[in-house]
């Protein structure tokens, strides 16, 4: 029995050995491969940076005379200055044009924000203003609820009764009782 188990931690350990070589070799081109890319994106960044630069002024003039070489007389010099002026002017119009549409797009958005910050505030004032009247509104209601019991308690007692009480005043005089306004014309019905 002890050789089938030194058979078998053999024939393990040679696959413990496979399996690291492997995974040795798989962290390997895996290395090589980021280096690969690294490399790749390098070759392009550095083409776009190229391709970026623009002709150079003397690369214009060939161009507009189709010639392969250029000889500089004066003439040409001041054609050349023209042009690379012409192109300083143009970058410069661009970079105010685009600083101006930067300051209309801020200026838009603090307009946008206060607009949006001005209708909250009116829709809560609008809220508390319905708030305040449904209140009111409530109230009034109850008012109103008491003074129609007031009245129909009053009336029920003198109709029964066929005399009309009239309630105490203070002896001041100031007193008057909202019911006694409202219920006179109605107890003349009675």
């Amino acid at each position: 029995m002890s050789e089938g188990v030194a058979l078998g931690n053999a024939q393990s350990q040679r696959l413990v050995d496979k399996l690291g070589n492997a995974c040795l070799a798989f962290a390997t081109e895996l290395t090589l491969a980021r280096e690969r890319e690294q490399g790749f994106i390098e070759t392009i960044s550095s083409q776009q940076n190229r391709s970026k630069r623009g002709r150079s002024f003397t690369e214009d003039l060939r161009a507009e005379e189709n010639l392969g070489a250029l000889f500089f007389s004066p003439s040409k010099i001041n054609r050349a200055k023209a042009l690379q002026a012409a192109k300083d002017e143009e970058k410069e119009l661009e970079a105010q044009n685009k600083l101006l549409s930067a300051r209309d797009r801020a200026t838009r958005k603090a307009q946008k924000e206060a607009e949006v910050r001005q209708r909250r505030e009116d829709r809560a004032a609008r809220a508390a203003a319905m708030k305040a009247l449904q209140k009111a509104k409530r109230q009034q209601q109850r008012e109103a609820k008491e003074i129609q019991r007031r009245l129909e308690t009053e009336s029920t007692v003198l109709c029964t009764a066929g005399t009309r009480r009239v309630p105490a005043r203070p002896a001041c005089g100031r007193h008057v009782d909202p019911l006694e306004r409202v219920a006179l014309p109605f107890l003349q019905h009675c």
